[in-house]
């Protein structure tokens, strides 16, 4: 039976069902992992970036700032780009053939007139400098984690500030200079962002008891859920001024 079986399995395999089967099934596979890189751009989970600016927070609570950080993620990913989409799809533009920022302008055009093609250019612009501004402070932060307060430090982060653009500048000239199509530019923005994900990954998978214990915490305190467990310290600091009063040095 078994020459049988292998004539089976290739005749089953070159039908119009196993093609249109597989054809769906890349396609789905290709859409699930474009549509979860995109979105990694655009709201910045798990990359582990938006914790240093939450961590700056005055909060009561962790967990406060937490769920504000989940609100932020679902409003740009379910409002902001779903507004994006729609607009996209209504205009008709999505069969444009055209692709990435050129395509959004292309429907906001159609869509509001020419003149508003100019203000959204202009807002890609201001987004592009406040999110280049905002990533390079989030690397300070971990410069200045890791080198501490050294003498060098100051050296550094001058020149950490006027090399770090220049990568990032560099791409965009070479992907204009040669044409390079929008694909080609997002893979190397795939292979920029994986290790730091993979490691933040790895993070929160340690930290995750960690973030159960404070959940509990915040359940009890706020909202009546569970007893408070006294002995749970919500920040580093707390352990800090335990360690002062037991040193009598407070």
């Amino acid at each position: 039976m078994i020459p049988q079986s292998f004539a089976l399995i290739f005749s089953s395999a070159f039908t119009e069902t196993a093609a249109v089967g597989g054809f769906g099934g890349a396609a789905f596979s290709h859409a699930i992992k474009t549509g979860m890189a995109r979105s990694v751009f655009s709201n910045e989970a798990g990359w582990g970036s938006a914790p240093m600016v939450h961590a700056s927070a005055k909060v009561d609570h962790p967990v406060k700032q937490g769920i504000l950080g989940i609100f932020e993620v679902m409003v740009d990913t379910l409002f902001i780009c779903s507004i994006t989409a729609l607009v996209i799809m209504v205009t008709g533009q999505w069969s444009s053939g055209l692709s990435g920022a050129e395509l959004t302008l292309s429907a906001f055009e159609v869509g509001i007139g020419s003149w508003r093609r100019i203000i959204l250019a202009f807002g890609t612009l201001l987004f592009g400098i406040t999110t280049a501004s905002g990533i390079y402070a989030q690397m300070e932060v971990v410069i200045r984690y890791l080198i501490g307060e050294s003498k060098s430090k100051d050296m550094i982060l001058t020149a950490y500030k006027w090399l770090y653009p220049l990568p990032g500048l560099g791409l965009v000239i070479i992907a204009v200079y040669y044409g390079f199509p929008g694909t080609t530019v997002w893979l190397f923005s795939d292979m920029s962002t994986a290790l730091p994900i993979f490691a933040n990954v790895v993070a929160l998978m340690i930290l995750s008891p960690k973030v159960l214990e404070l959940l509990n915490d915040y359940k009890a305190r706020f909202l009546g859920i569970g007893k408070v467990n006294p002995n749970i310290k919500l920040f580093y600091e707390d352990d800090d001024t335990e360690e002062i009063i037991r040193d009598g040095s407070f």
